[in-house]
């Protein structure tokens, strides 16, 4: 049994990351992206991410490329935000909505976008608790590819999100070594305290 498969067999949705999709576009255009579907699904994908994280859309490129892949027989996740320049946390929240408008599944939020130097931005989760469905919506926990993050910083921003959305939050880029700490914290034990 390929790993595909075995993830599938476990419920879980193995996805292609949007840095592969950013590429294919910044380097081959938008004509190339159809046979890129139908490669992922040659491949066995059935979900794909569709960013602009180093190569800017614009909001009809974002919709396009999404309806496009949904088209193509994809689930597609988007995501919002930049690894290089801050947001404002409505403009994510903009982003988010013309992804799921065009068929987008799953959003997920740019870690970079929701700390500043290492440290987390609250007022940036507040804004997306507000403006989105947060049970659509997947928080990116930042790691050492961010300028200024140390290990306490990624745990600050887990345990502000379980408090903050509660201990359904969906949570990406958590460290195999850190599992068992992040599911204890969703039931309430640990540093995190009672949810």
């Amino acid at each position: 049994m390929n790993k595909l498969k075995m993830y599938e067999a476990a419920q879980i949705k193995p996805f292609l990351g949007g840095q592969f999709h950013e590429y294919v576009f910044a380097t081959q255009g938008e004509a190339a992206l159809p046979k890129f579907y139908a490669e992922a699904l040659a491949l066995g994908f059935r979900t794909i991410e569709i960013s602009d994280n180093t190569v800017p859309l614009t909001p009809a490129q974002r919709k396009s490329q999404i309806q496009g892949a949904a088209r193509a027989g994809l689930e597609v996740f988007g995501e919002v935000g930049s690894k290089e320049t801050a947001s404002n946390p409505a403009l994510l929240v903009e982003q988010a909505e013309l992804c799921f408008e065009a068929g987008a599944s799953l959003v997920l939020v740019e870690a970079a976008e929701l700390v500043d130097n290492g440290v987390a931005k609250p007022e940036a989760l507040e804004v997306l608790k507000r403006g989105l469905p947060m049970e659509r919506v997947m928080i990116e926990l930042p790691g050492p590819w961010i300028a200024g993050v140390r290990s306490c910083d990624i745990e600050d921003l887990k345990k502000m999100a379980l408090k903050e959305f509660g201990p359904d939050v969906n949570l990406a880029n958590i460290d195999v070594r850190t599992i068992f700490d992040t599911e204890a914290a969703r039931v309430g034990l640990g540093t995190a305290g009672p949810l």
